[in-house]
């Protein structure tokens, strides 16, 4: 496999970055991406709202398995695949159309990259701390426990659960309505979570 360490975009470091714990980084990467993500989920027949849908589910995805993904590989096609596979578990292809998207945003990935933009300017990392601080507030309490457990700390679900005294279903329960939420506050870009994402 070629090294790809020559061809490193500005989402590779991102990922990195928020794979490590960086929330800030893991908001540029959302707002980086996010509209491209969704214009290839159109770009299969879903609606509008379906894609967003889809999308955000991705952001949680990605999260929920950020241990597995290899530094050493471009960060977008990775999330890309995520969202098909996603799609797919929703009917909205069959597995051959599937396969063929996949390829094709693969092989779109290295000239769409350059267009990639990742916000590092002071007073745009000031807005971004504060948009995570924000959507932060708006989460329950042990969503906000839960998060704040896996992603400073580094704990698994189970260690958070024990950390916590709670059955570790609670903590996957919370984890992924947290991420969830976090994904869509982050991806609006206004710090407001959707109506009726508290229920």
């Amino acid at each position: 496999m070629p090294d790809s360490g020559e061809h490193r975009s500005p989402s590779d470091a991102l990922a990195a970055a928020a794979a490590s714990g960086d929330a800030a980084a893991w908001s540029d990467l959302v707002r980086a991406l996010s509209p491209r993500l969704i214009g290839f989920l159109r770009s299969r027949g879903l609606r509008p709202a379906e894609a967003e849908d889809v999308a955000q589910d991705a952001w949680v995805r990605v999260l929920d398995r950020f241990d597995a993904y290899d530094r050493d590989r471009p960060f977008r096609p990775w999330l890309f695949q995520i969202a098909v596979n996603l799609s797919a578990d929703r009917g909205r292809s069959d597995a051959r159309r599937i396969a063929r998207e996949r390829h094709v945003a693969q092989e779109k990935d290295g000239a769409a990259e350059a267009t990639d933009a990742a916000p590092h300017a002071g007073i745009e990392r000031q807005e971004t701390a504060r948009a995570v601080a924000g959507c932060l507030e708006k989460l329950s309490e042990v969503e906000r426990s839960c998060l704040g457990l896996r992603y400073r700390e580094g704990l698994k679900n189970h260690e958070v659960a024990d950390r916590l005294d709670v059955p570790k279903g609670t903590v996957d329960g919370a984890f992924s309505r947290g991420l969830k939420k976090m994904s869509a506050c982050l991806l609006h870009a206004d710090g407001d979570l959707s109506p009726g994402s508290h229920a």
